[in-house]
């Protein structure tokens, strides 16, 4: 079977042309073996050789050990060129780094995330999400103000850092504010009572079995006791 460099018919069926009546006749019953029609079955793969496209061409009725590359001039199967170039293109797409985010909904609290740390979502990017709660604040360089958003439906791994500007959720914030200065304004809580002052007891007068210290003139050792 060869296939290579022959251009297909229409409708991605490739005949291999007939030789010449001139070639003896052992060539031409190898010839009657190659006058066949070949269609194409599927796409498998391409490449670019000196900036043109090739595709190599899955014959229907072979095996993949039959594949042959064919330049993309010499197809004319555009169907199904088509669908493989739609395939590559869903593929190159599905390997772009990158976490995807939530699928947001109509939010009557309207907020537009920043575009560095936003979640896409790929089928309606134009969607806002809906606030939870806003979890802690941050102060820029500038003197502006960022919050930190949980997002309603999605866990802390989702939480962002928005921009006042963006953030439209006037008692959300008011809420955080309140409890910022809340904590502000307490006090340390006192974790045990202040110790009671101990008594020290001691002695000049040195008693048998007693011990006592020479750099403190023979006195008594001090000992501490709680006045209770």
């Amino acid at each position: 079977k060869k296939k290579r460099g022959r251009k297909p018919k229409a409708n991605g069926v490739k005949k291999t042309p007939k030789r010449s009546t001139k070639e003896n006749k052992a060539q031409n019953d190898q010839d009657d073996d190659e006058d066949e029609e070949y269609e194409v079955e599927d796409i498998v793969d391409h490449k670019t050789v000196r900036g043109k496209t090739q595709y190599r061409i899955r014959w229907k009725g072979w095996g993949e050990d039959d594949d042959t590359w064919e330049a993309e001039d010499t197809l004319s199967c555009p169907d199904i060129v088509a669908r493989y170039k739609k395939k590559v293109e869903k593929e190159d797409g599905a390997k772009k780094p990158g976490k995807r985010g939530p699928k947001r909904k109509g939010i009557p609290i309207k907020i537009q995330p920043k575009a560095k740390e936003r979640k896409v979502d790929d089928e309606n990017p134009d969607k806002e999400w809906e606030v939870d709660r806003i979890i802690d604040i941050r102060y820029k360089k500038n003197k502006s103000r960022e919050f930190l958003i949980r997002w309603k439906g999605w866990g802390p791994s989702y939480d962002s850092w928005e921009p006042e500007k963006f953030v439209n959720c006037p008692d959300l914030v008011k809420k955080l504010l309140d409890k910022v200065d809340n904590a502000k304004s307490k006090t340390p809580k006192q974790l045990r009572e202040t110790p009671k002052k101990a008594e020290r007891y001691s002695t000049n007068v040195k008693s048998r079995g007693v011990r006592t210290s020479r750099r403190h003139n023979n006195k008594q050792r001090k000992t501490y006791y709680d006045a209770e």
